[in-house]
């Protein structure tokens, strides 16, 4: 198997140009839904570390995490798997 760190060193694709598009940060986190949550709590000083309460713990050493809060409902935008596999993905909102 190829590490993908391998690319970087090997002269084959070395010299190849990259491409690099970010086009949006975002973070689903125990702090919240989005960059801007997740960066409030960290300059508040917020700690998301609380009991578990989304599953069963026995069985693990511990009872506390970070656990994502549930989604709020269904993404208001489906794509079927080929889209997915194409690249060609439409913009999703929730």
């Amino acid at each position: 198997m190829t590490d993908v760190h391998d690319r970087a060193v090997r002269p084959d694709t070395a010299a190849r140009p990259r491409t690099v598009v970010v086009c949006g940060v975002g973070a689903v986190t125990a702090q919240g839904e989005g960059a801007a949550a997740l960066w409030e709590g960290i300059r508040a000083g917020h700690s998301a570390i609380g009991p578990v309460t989304g599953m069963p713990m026995d069985g693990y050493g511990t009872a506390i995490g970070g656990e994502v809060p549930p989604c709020p409902g269904p993404p208001t935008t489906t794509w079927p798997p080929s889209a997915a596999a194409s690249g060609n993905r439409p913009p999703t909102s929730r």
